[in-house]
Parts: C-alpha cells; structure tokens; sequence
C-alpha cells in the first residue's frame, strides 16, 4: 500500500513495460548469438543417434553370428561324439 503512494501505477507499468522490451530484446540477441551453435548441437545430436543406431545394428548382427556359431559347434561336438562311440 505504502508503494502506491511513493509510485504512480502509471510510472510503474511504463517501468516494467520498458524492462520487458529490454528482456526480449535481450533474449532475442542471445538466441540469435547462439543459434549456430544450437544448430550444430542438433545436428551432431542427429549424427550421434545415427551412429548408435548402426551400431546397434552391427551389434544385433555380431550377436547372431555368434549365436549361430555356437550352434554349430554344439552340432560339431555332437557329430564328433557320435564318431568317437561308432569307432
């Protein structure tokens, strides 16, 4: 109550109104200063996310060759078994 008396309504809306123009201004300045960089992180982003995908991809297949791998193994071990008991 006692800042009314010290402060017109008026002075003060018009304060906070020129602030806020200084605001987006500022804002804006700094968002166009740092685009590039933020254009870049995305796109690196976007790059790193490809690449963990392929690997990914690359890891599935691995994961299978190995999986195949082992069972030909099993199936060797098995026919080798089977050749030690008919001799």
């Amino acid at each position: 109550m006692e800042c009314r008396r010290k402060v017109p309504l008026e002075n003060l809306r018009d304060d906070l109104n020129t602030y806020l123009k200084i605001l987006r201004s500022a804002m804006i300045e700094l968002i166009n200063k740092d685009y590039a960089d933020f254009v870049n992180l995305s796109t690196n982003l976007v790059c790193i996310s490809s690449t963990l995908y392929s690997y990914s991809k690359i890891e599935w297949k691995i994961s299978f060759f190995l999986s195949y791998l082992y069972t030909l193994r099993k199936y060797f071990v098995h026919v080798y078994v089977c050749a030690c008991m008919c001799v």
